[in-house]
């Protein structure tokens, strides 16, 4: 996720070398689902990350 005075302007997908390359379908549900919760997973990752707090695993059941 790349942000631009905190607006989200792009979603990057890479490769990582000894991990499976996803099919497009699973790309674009990933994006679709990044781009619905992009501020609540950047919250989430701050907190860990950058805070060093834990955080609550968030099961998401609502179908996107």
């Amino acid at each position: 996720m790349i942000y631009e005075a905190g607006v989200l302007v792009k979603i990057e997908v890479k490769k990582i070398s000894g991990r499976e390359v996803l099919a497009n379908s699973e790309i674009n549900d990933a994006v679709n689902l990044i781009k619905i919760h992009h501020h609540d997973i950047c919250i989430k990752w701050t907190e860990f990350f950058v805070m060093g707090k834990k955080i609550n695993v968030e099961k998401i059941t609502k179908k996107i």
